[in-house]
């Protein structure tokens, strides 16, 4: 159920961006065509820069944390099973 109104909610975004896109590209008709590309490209560097950047750093976190946890896990196993003896 929650799937459906999640897409419900996804449809409506999408109708009122479609709607709405048009009065934004008629805001920006002065603008060439030329200037607004340049834009986009050098906007979509920095963005695309940052999430990969930050998702190689959270890749690593996680990997280490991950690594942590295995060792901590396997010590605390072997103490408990030199314990017992």
């Amino acid at each position: 159920m929650e799937n459906k109104k999640l897409g419900t909610i996804y449809a409506l975004l999408a109708y009122v961006l479609w709607g709405i896109l048009p009065l934004y590209w008629k805001l920006l008709e002065h603008i060439e065509a030329k200037e607004i590309l340049s834009y986009r490209i050098v906007a979509s560097f920095f963005f695309y820069d940052c999430v990969v950047d930050r998702s190689k750093k959270l890749v690593y976190i996680f990997a280490y944390m991950s690594i942590v946890m295995a060792r901590k896990k396997a010590c605390h196993r072997f103490n408990r099973c030199i314990a017992t003896y």
